[in-house]
């Protein structure tokens, strides 16, 4: 876990990211809310909440709680002042609070970053144990049957003085990524991402495992049904019986 902290802790990782497409999240959470009964008293979990950005408009539906491991990131979710919600840094593998949430969501594959898969279904058990009865988990992760069929090897970003080289593969049952840092052309680091490659049986079974009923498996944000071969992400909507 030492390289998760050291990436996800530097500016450079914002800069990489800064274009991700923030419409689709919101959207994908509106359409969350008009198929699921809530109102504005119910608790939601933004786990792995990074920034803030999709606390944002879940604060619409609930009173919202964000937990990082990351004190970078809590610290700018804070500065978001967002109306309704929460942010303190918290390590997942830990309970937070036991039978409070109606909602959990887990957004943008922030998931199978441990070391080992106990340590994910550690999470995954904290979870169950944190939702109320009939709450549910919304878990959004990559659809890895997908990548792993059309995984791009080499990738070059550049955002204003900086130059992001990128190199994906897949080794030890996860999905790992270089990024050199160049900037004026002078590298100023070199970085890694790995997450393990969990396939939606192995990870619908997870859920399974400690407690979870499937309620729906998605493939993508405008909550269609999921496809493997197909589609980029894996969507799990499982709720505590």
């Amino acid at each position: 876990m030492a390289w998760y902290r050291e990436w996800f802790q530097t500016p450079y990782y914002d800069i990489l990211y800064k274009h991700r497409d923030e419409n689709e999240a919101v959207a994908f959470i509106d359409g969350f809310f008009n198929q699921y009964p809530h109102n504005p008293s119910m608790f939601i979990l933004d786990l792995a909440c990074g920034n803030g950005r999709h606390s944002l408009p879940l604060a619409k539906y609930g009173k919202v709680i964000g937990l990082d491991i990351n004190s970078t990131q809590i610290a700018k979710a804070k500065a978001r002042n967002i109306p309704n919600a929460s942010f303190l840094e918290h390590d997942m593998k830990k309970l937070f609070k036991p039978n409070y949430f109606d909602f959990v969501f887990n957004l943008f594959s922030s998931f199978g970053y441990f070391d080992t898969k106990e340590e994910d279904l550690l999470a995954l058990e904290n979870v169950y144990n944190g939702l109320q009865t009939n709450g549910y988990f919304i878990q959004d992760f990559l659809n890895c049957h997908s990548i792993a069929n059309n995984l791009k090897a080499n990738d070059t970003v550049i955002e204003g003085a900086y130059k992001f080289e990128i190199k994906r593969w897949i080794a030890e049952n996860s999905i790992i990524k270089s990024i050199e840092v160049i900037e004026n052309g002078n590298t100023k680091g070199i970085f890694h991402e790995k997450i393990r490659a969990y396939k939606a049986d192995e990870l619908c079974a997870m859920h399974e495992q400690v407690g979870f009923k499937i309620v729906q498996v998605l493939g993508d944000y405008n909550m269609k049904q999921f496809e493997k071969s197909t589609d980029s992400r894996l969507i799990i909507i499982s709720q505590k019986k």
